[in-house]
């Protein structure tokens, strides 16, 4: 039964979250508005004491479930919960809540999928659908994910599978704030100089230190721990883990940060200008919270590689897609695609660290196109703040430790990536 449930509802078959470029948990997706994150005590009361002037920096909190995980019949984990009471759905999906419940397991889209080596995929649902009907080849029924989805999932499956054969774990219901974008480029920024919450031993400060020092947290206050990018022009995304993250000099950091914002073809100016003013707006509100820490957290920029998806008020084109994956050799998905050398040097990044795994993505626009109107303004470019398992501040529940003044290493790393983007975008004019 679902924490903070105030009844019984149905049972609700929940997804992998596609879009995770960095972090650690495995995260998962409750509807298109609704994530799910393994739940920690402190973030959740970070969530809960939020001041109102950070809100619009956060993910809205949406309430804690409980999900079971179990192997079906067919070899896939069946993911389930029950809606809790306090789950707060969004204006648009207001009146629909009942069937969103009874019709969820014909709308999940990715399950993931037990292998007999002890390894997980995640495929598509569709996919596999259209694979069974029609016969086609492997390769050419994907669905867009990131590969560190399946890491973090295998690490997760490892730390709860033990002997029992169901499981299950409370999650954190937080806003998706990806599912405005269709093909979203984010990266995700480890923030702050120091990289250790205060109740950490001895070892953990020392470990974690010393990896800030290799890296250009100590240099910048900013490091990054994941991106992926939609280029346009080739219809393809390129993914980043933290492993390239950690490797980068300063020089490397400035580079990878342009190439985030290069969508093939030009350097996104919208974006960064867009990007500059709200990350000016959060320099100031961060500056005014005394006692806060935010001890390594991130930071999430997002916008949309279709450029012209985000244009307020237009029609967007939607259709369906094909979509061919292939992973770099290091890579762990189990069905690896072939492809050419020619393609592979327009997509894949060669420069990457070996530790680091690549995602190309290849989309084929269908036929039959449809056009929608825009529900809603679409913004050019969202900033939110992720990852409170170590952030702190004096109204919280029994702070080990009350800090005084503005968190000054977070102000630091906003300071640096305020500079890299002002320079990239004076050097791109």
């Amino acid at each position: 039964m679902a924490a903070d449930s105030g009844g019984i509802n149905e049972p609700l078959q929940l997804e992998p979250f596609i879009h995770q470029v960095g972090g650690h948990s495995s995260m998962l997706q409750l509807d298109e508005d609704t994530i799910c994150k393994p739940l920690i005590p402190q973030e959740l009361n970070f969530y809960k004491t939020a001041p109102d002037k950070l809100k619009e920096f956060l993910a809205e909190y949406r309430g804690v479930i409980e999900v079971t995980f179990s192997e079906a019949v067919d070899g896939y984990l069946d993911l389930v919960a029950y809606m809790p009471s306090t789950y707060k759905t969004s204006p648009k999906r207001q009146g629909s809540r009942h069937n969103s419940l009874a019709e969820n397991e014909h709308k999940t889209k990715h399950r993931i999928r037990l292998c007999q080596s002890g390894n997980i995929q995640i495929e598509s649902v569709e996919a596999k659908k259209a694979k069974e009907e029609s016969n086609i080849e492997q390769g050419q029924n994907g669905k867009l994910f990131n590969p560190w989805v399946i890491h973090c999932h295998q690490e997760q499956m490892k730390k709860l599978w033990k002997s029992s054969s169901t499981i299950s774990q409370k999650y954190i219901l937080l806003e998706n704030r990806v599912s405005k974008f269709e093909f979203p480029c984010i990266l995700d920024i480890k923030m702050g100089t120091r990289q250790y919450g205060d109740t950490a031993s001895l070892a953990k400060r020392t470990s974690h230190t010393a990896k800030a020092a290799a890296s250009t947290s100590a240099i910048l206050g900013i490091r990054i721990s994941g991106m992926q990018v939609y280029h346009q022009e080739s219809g393809r995304y390129t993914c980043h883990n933290k492993y390239y993250g950690r490797s980068l000099t300063v020089d490397g950091f400035h580079q990878a940060l342009y190439n985030f914002l290069y969508d093939g073809t030009k350097v996104r100016q919208c974006v960064i200008s867009a990007l500059l003013e709200k990350l000016h707006k959060l320099y100031s509100v961060v500056q005014s919270l005394n006692t806060f820490r935010f001890f390594t957290s991130s930071l999430l920029i997002i916008y949309d590689g279709n450029s012209e998806h985000y244009i307020r008020n237009n029609k967007n084109a939607c259709g369906e897609q094909s979509i061919t994956l292939q992973l770099s050799d290091n890579g762990n998905i189990a069905d690896k695609q072939k492809e050419t050398k020619e393609s592979q040097s327009k997509c894949c990044d060669k420069g990457s660290a070996s530790s680091d795994t690549t995602l190309c993505i290849n989309h084929k626009i269908g036929k039959s196109i449809e056009k929608a109107e825009c529900e809603e303004s679409l913004p050019v470019v969202d900033l939110c703040m992720i990852d409170f398992a170590h952030s702190t501040h004096s109204k919280m529940p029994n702070p080990p430790v009350t800090h005084e003044g503005p968190d000054e290493g977070y102000l630091f790393g906003l300071e640096n990536l305020i500079a890299h983007l002002k320079e990239i975008q004076r050097t791109e004019k």
